[in-house]
């Protein structure tokens, strides 16, 4: 049989859902259900196929009638312990119509070829001990184990309590409004210019940083690679939780993911490869009220996560909190927000119109349409 691989696409998606629960065909743990095995994955591909996973690259394998048969979903990150550009096999399923054919092992070429065009250095991949089927084509790939994971089920946290219903209560979360602990706090200094920018006015820190913050410049680049890059991964492993225990550190976090690799990685997809564990970080300091605590030049920055999704979701609810930022600052800073609310507008008219940024096709290896392409020709359209 004779299979075809290419671009998954959205009409790809009912395909894709059916072949889902092949990821569980194997003999689970006794504790596992089935369908926590790929709901993620599940989730993953439909943003993605809506567009709004630019960082991942999802391919489908299809017969001779055009039957969708298999698919791969691999997101691009950086390596975990060094860094370097690097991708996850996140799936690889294959219908019980195909399997035999070799189509696994064309599937996880294919896979590897395509995140190898894309910059990427390595691939890692996780895998059930249990699942000795996908062990063998991994291996016969030429893939290493190198990290085991454990896991061992425990009791309630003692710090839980049960209600009368049974359900299990946490404590409400507490900030530490102290100071971030230093590696934020340098961050912040650097990106604001001052230990505390709210003892500014708004007006004042963004005149004195617009070139950091709006203008590409290799020095600045080289120094942001040189002073933050180190922490993206050991931020990614969790090591870097404890920041997340302020507001200021919060905020750092989120320009960790979200400005320092736009930096570190111009010009190339890993500039957006922390884009979507910035958006959780924002909307973890929405949901705790950081930005009622922040400077509203601050609150720029912790929103900017959303100016950057291609959500179109995540963009009108940007342009609800710059608007809402606009009111809250003095009347003699105003124009410096009306500026900075009409550029998320600018973005969410982008984004409402093609379901993401054109500019980024190329670096993300992505087909512009025609349209597309005739709007990249008009000025302004690039950030």
């Amino acid at each position: 049989m004779e299979y075809t691989l290419r671009d998954a696409a959205p009409a790809d998606a009912a395909a894709i859902e059916v072949l889902l629960p092949r990821l569980a065909d194997f003999e689970l743990p006794q504790d596992r259900v089935p369908e926590d095995l790929w709901r993620e994955d599940g989730r993953t591909f439909a943003a993605h196929l809506a567009g709004e996973r630019p960082d991942c690259i999802a391919r489908v394998a299809v017969d001779a009638s055009g039957e969708v048969v298999g698919a791969t979903l691999v997101s691009l990150r950086p390596e975990m312990l060094s860094g370097e550009p690097s991708s996850h096999l996140e799936a690889l399923m294959i219908a019980r119509s195909a399997e035999g054919a070799g189509l696994g092992r064309r599937l996880l070429d294919d896979a590897q070829e395509q995140a190898a065009s894309r910059g990427a250095g390595s691939m890692t991949l996780h895998v059930f001990a249990l699942n000795r089927r996908a062990r063998r084509l991994y291996e016969g790939a030429g893939f290493d184990g190198e990290i085991l994971r454990y896991r061992r089920k425990l009791s309630p946290s003692s710090t839980a309590s049960a209600t009368p219903d049974g359900a299990v209560e946490h404590p409400a979360f507490e900030w530490d409004h102290g100071e971030p602990p230093a590696e934020a706090a340098d961050l912040l200094h650097f990106w604001f210019g001052a230990s505390q920018p709210a003892e500014e006015s708004p007006s004042r820190v963004a005149e004195r940083q617009s070139k950091l913050w709006w203008q590409k410049d290799e020095a600045t680049d080289r120094e942001v690679r040189e002073r933050f890059a180190p922490q993206l991964v050991p931020a990614e492993r969790g090591d870097l939780d404890h920041w997340l225990r302020t507001p200021r550190g919060l905020l750092a976090r989120v320009l960790l993911w979200d400005q320092v690799p736009r930096n570190v990685y111009r010009e190339s997809p890993w500039a957006f490869a922390y884009d979507e564990g910035a958006r959780r970080l924002t909307s973890l300091a929405l949901e705790r009220g950081a930005d009622q605590l922040l400077s509203p030049i601050e609150c720029l920055f912790l929103y900017l996560p959303l100016e950057h999704s291609e959500s179109r979701s995540d963009q009108r609810r940007c342009v609800e909190l710059f608007a809402a930022l606009e009111a809250r600052v003095p009347e003699d800073q105003r124009s410096v927000f009306e500026g900075f609310t009409g550029f998320a507008r600018r973005h969410q008219e982008i984004v409402e119109r093609f379901g993401r940024f054109p500019h980024r096709n190329q670096v993300l290896g992505r087909r512009s349409t025609v349209e597309e392409e005739e709007f990249l020709q008009q000025p302004g359209s690039s950030f």
